[in-house]
């Protein structure tokens, strides 16, 4: 499971999580964007769909990525 919470003040959070279950193996991932609501939103989320688009890729990849 996970949890979050946006900043008080903010209308959105910046924490994501992705559970990327493959053939040989599960992708985890946590991100956290930078700073604090729509921004840091915006980032955590493209830093998951680009996770989940390229998950069969090695993890050194996805981190450079």
């Amino acid at each position: 499971g996970a949890a979050g919470k946006a900043l008080a003040g903010e209308v959105e959070s910046g924490d994501r999580f992705l559970v990327e279950p493959l053939p040989d193996r599960v992708l985890v991932a946590v991100m956290d964007g930078l700073g604090h609501g729509v921004e840091a939103s915006y980032a955590a989320q493209k830093a998951v769909n680009t996770l989940r688009e390229n998950a069969s890729e090695p993890v050194s990849t996805l981190v450079r990525r």
